[in-house]
């Protein structure tokens, strides 16, 4: 992901918040030598989960899928938005488009993924409602410290664990209803896009032509699903962007 985003925006000078969730010791020591080859600034920050003990897990996603929600106590006070990006995924192009959109009052910009009458039942809001993915996220910080959002958050998950089946993702669907501006599907396509005899354009909303500009001007690619490119048995067809990135 980090190779993707620096070669695709090469102008540009990020500095890098790691949130860590349980980051092997290995995995550490390989990020201190990617940055320092690649000139970038970063800093690690030990995530602590006691608020939120009965957080639901899964067989393959931690308690470090809920670090997001905590960003705007440990991301510095003097940093007002911030980009977060999922690992499972590759920048494509120049991200321009997507931090420099207007978050307004909002807690986020993010791609709407589609949701089943089920699980807007499950979760206890309106299907009218929009809901979104959570592995892109342009985060408004200025607005989570304001309107004290983490604790609305937390308040959430230790109240409504029934109700939480999609992790951090559902529980910031629930907290921010009306409250998020909605970006491009360029800007995070999901795994769903490459099944087409299942997921046609108009399970996503879009008519055909809006689809198929979407497949063919991806900007950020999402490995969604239990099928990541780092797996030998992964059969996602553009699993050869992601070994192109790793071998730069």
């Amino acid at each position: 992901m980090l190779k993707s985003l620096m070669h695709n925006n090469s102008e540009k000078k990020f500095f890098l918040h790691v949130l860590d969730g349980g980051i092997p010791i290995i995995s550490k020591i390989r990020l201190y030598f990617f940055c320092k080859k690649n000139n970038l600034s970063y800093r690690i920050y030990k995530v602590d989960y006691s608020a939120i003990p009965r957080a639901p897990i899964s067989h393959h996603i931690t308690m470090a899928a809920y670090s997001r929600i905590f960003m705007a106590s440990i991301i510095p006070s003097y940093i007002p938005k911030i980009l977060y990006l999922d690992c499972d995924l590759l920048v494509l192009q120049n991200i321009d488009g997507l931090i420099n959109v207007d978050l307004a009052g909002n807690f986020v910009a993010a791609v709407k993924e589609t949701y089943s009458q089920k699980d807007y039942k499950r979760l206890g809001i309106s299907s009218e409602l929009p809901y979104f993915n959570s592995g892109v996220l342009y985060i408004n910080l200025v607005e989570w410290r304001k309107q004290k959002i983490e604790q609305t958050l937390i308040e959430f998950i230790n109240t409504s664990q029934e109700q939480i089946f999609y992790h951090d993702q559902d529980v910031m669907n629930y907290c921010f209803q009306n409250k998020w501006i909605h970006l491009d599907f360029h800007w995070n396509v999901t795994h769903f896009f490459f099944y087409p005899e299942k997921f046609t354009p108009e399970y996503f909303g879009l008519s055909s032509k809006k689809y198929n500009e979407v497949k063919n001007n991806i900007k950020i690619l999402h490995f969604t699903g239990s099928g990541k490119p780092w797996k030998s048995e992964c059969k996602h067809p553009l699993k050869k962007e992601y070994l192109t990135y790793k071998n730069l």
